[in-house]
């Protein structure tokens, strides 16, 4: 038999306000994608919008919500408005270049050098030949062919083999290699001569097969080497790149991108000083016309001016949520970044010595 009873239970439940949510995820996103962040914002949200440097003195005053919102829902005024952007001349931070492949790397090399148009043709096929990691996989008969079909260009196998050799001596070391032996013994060539790389390009060119299949007893018999002398060797052939062409990041594009730091800290007067780079996010503020449309609305009846009512107020409950969380954001970073700085102000002021 079913019977029914009261039961009174006390639980403690935490959430999460969507101020928190929002400040969280804006704490965790660097400068440049903070700033695509904001741009996204004021994209998606008609009641933010971003208060110029300069403006008319009439446009000067800052808006307050409190006047427009519910008794029970009032805000202040100074929660609604964050100025992200120092009125001070923007500051200029390094760029670093991510414009090359790895065979406009290459192709950029060529210009160093002495050679007939001709030449720099043929050159610049074969560079365009070679396999992400630096090999020409391609015998010279192929390459004149494909050549004179694709460019009108004809060069026989002897000047293909010139153009190589001119390549082979580009950076990274081992470029152009037609195989594993060749790249390593390129690679050596550019090294310093000392008896361990002597010995290194001795096995590399007499008993590469031995050297691979690691017969080591066979290749001290024949060169007549110690077991330490055979160990500096191989320790050379090690350090070696069997694959030149991965040395350059060829996951970029043509673009130069300018570094932005997190925090700016600089000596004044013998002391730190740490701000934060402000000036990529533009300015915000409510959008008057919005907040006027939503008094509006608040004194009529019609369903129309109703649900306009209610988009509006989400729209500015957003933005407010938006402007206070980059308030938060700027405010921890800094209260973060100034007590890493308290504690290990030696090191910030005379660097690491160690």
């Amino acid at each position: 038999m079913l019977s029914q009873s009261l039961q009174q239970r006390l639980q403690l439940k935490q959430k999460l306000s969507p101020l928190q949510i929002q400040t969280i995820k804006l704490l965790e996103l660097p400068t440049l994608e903070l700033d695509q962040r904001v741009r996204k914002e004021l994209e998606e949200n008609p009641v933010l919008e971003t208060k110029e440097a300069e403006e008319e003195t009439d446009n000067n005053k800052e808006l307050s919500l409190s006047d427009y919102s519910s008794q029970d829902d009032s805000i202040p005024s100074y929660k609604l408005y964050v100025n992200n952007q120092s009125r001070d001349i923007k500051k200029e931070f390094p760029t670093f270049s991510v414009r090359e492949s790895f065979h406009q790397h290459l192709e950029a090399q060529l210009g160093f050098r002495t050679l007939t148009d001709k030449e720099r043709d043929i050159a610049i096929f074969v560079i365009g030949s070679l396999d992400d990691d630096g090999y020409l996989r391609r015998d010279f008969e192929t390459l004149s062919d494909d050549m004179a079909f694709r460019q009108g260009l004809k060069a026989g196998p002897g000047e293909i083999e010139q153009a190589l050799s001119v390549i082979q001596e580009f950076d990274p070391p081992g470029v152009g290699a037609r195989n594993l032996q060749e790249c390593l013994l390129i690679q050596l060539r550019n090294k310093e001569k000392k008896p361990s790389v002597d010995t290194a390009r001795a096995i590399l060119e007499k008993h590469f097969g031995e050297f691979t299949k690691k017969h080591y007893d066979k290749i001290i018999a024949r060169l007549g080497i110690s077991e330490e002398e055979l160990k500096d060797a191989i320790e050379e052939i090690l350090r070696l790149n069997p694959k030149p062409g991965g040395n350059v990041d060829d996951s970029y594009t043509d673009r130069a991108q300018q570094v932005v730091p997190d925090f700016i800290l600089e000596m004044k007067d013998g002391e730190p000083l740490l701000t934060l780079p402000r000036f990529s996010v533009p300015d915000l503020r409510i959008n008057k016309r919005y907040a006027d449309m939503l008094l509006k609305a608040a004194g009529q009846s019609s369903r129309e001016s109703k649900e306009a009512a209610t988009f509006v107020k989400q729209k500015l409950d957003s933005a407010k949520w938006f402007i206070e969380a980059l308030k938060q954001r700027q405010h921890t970073l800094l209260n973060t970044m100034n007590a890493i700085l308290e504690f290990q102000k030696e090191y910030f002021a005379e660097g690491n010595e160690t």
